[in-house]
């Protein structure tokens, strides 16, 4: 439904599908939230293993560190401790995609979602409230299908960082994850949108700065 219900009828089928366009964009959004922060718990593990720091002294030492350090810290480690080129390779595969997604994530709990108009599966996630400057306006549409790529791809990258920390080559241990990623980073839009009338429909509140 393009245009605004004019009976009693088509106003209660107009909630209901909005409803169910709500329901299953959140539901696509806790699955993708769960799946990540799995995904902290274990490359946290990884990047202790890889340093060779033991407990408690490594959760005393990388306590706070985010999935953006961490990242850092192991490609560090690599590179220090001069991993072979297919293992480096592999990091870098992994990794670099756990970046994309952790992009995805902090827009979406930072900035918020809208259910856009007209109704599609589509959500608008957008920085407009929050910068001063219009040039530094950018926005993305995201769904639950492209929510559940992700949630994939974190599934396989768990799996990628277990086999990595012990040590087997991925290739032999799990050749079917050799496949391309699911999730590709949807188009940056910079107000290209902004005529679009939007639903003020935001499933989550900005979070602190310390979050």
């Amino acid at each position: 439904m393009t245009r605004k219900p004019k009976s009693a009828e088509e106003l209660k089928q107009y909630r209901e599908m909005l409803g169910a366009k709500y329901k299953a964009y959140m539901l696509a959004l806790g699955r993708f939230v769960s799946e990540f922060s799995n995904v902290e718990a274990i490359i946290q593990t990884a990047l202790w293993k890889f340093s060779g720091v033991a407990e408690p002294t490594a959760q005393a030492v990388f306590s706070g560190v985010r999935i953006e350090g961490c990242i850092q810290f192991i490609n560090r480690i690599a590179a220090a401790q001069k991993w072979s080129k297919a293992k480096k390779n592999e990091l870098e595969h992994v990794l670099s995609h756990l970046g994309k997604i952790n992009k995805l994530r902090n827009d979406i709990l930072h900035y918020g979602s809208l259910m856009a108009w007209p109704l599609d599966d589509l959500w608008l996630v957008t920085n407009k409230q929050f910068v001063h400057m219009p040039e530094r306006i950018r926005e993305i549409r995201v769904s639950p299908k492209l929510l559940d790529q992700a949630k994939t791809d974190l599934e396989t990258i768990q799996t990628y960082l277990f086999v990595m920390m012990w040590d087997e080559p991925i290739s032999i241990f799990h050749p079917e994850m050799q496949r391309a990623w699911l999730y590709k980073s949807p188009p940056q839009g910079r107000g290209s949108h902004r005529n679009r009338r939007t639903r003020q429909t935001r499933p989550r509140q900005r979070p602190s700065s310390e979050e």
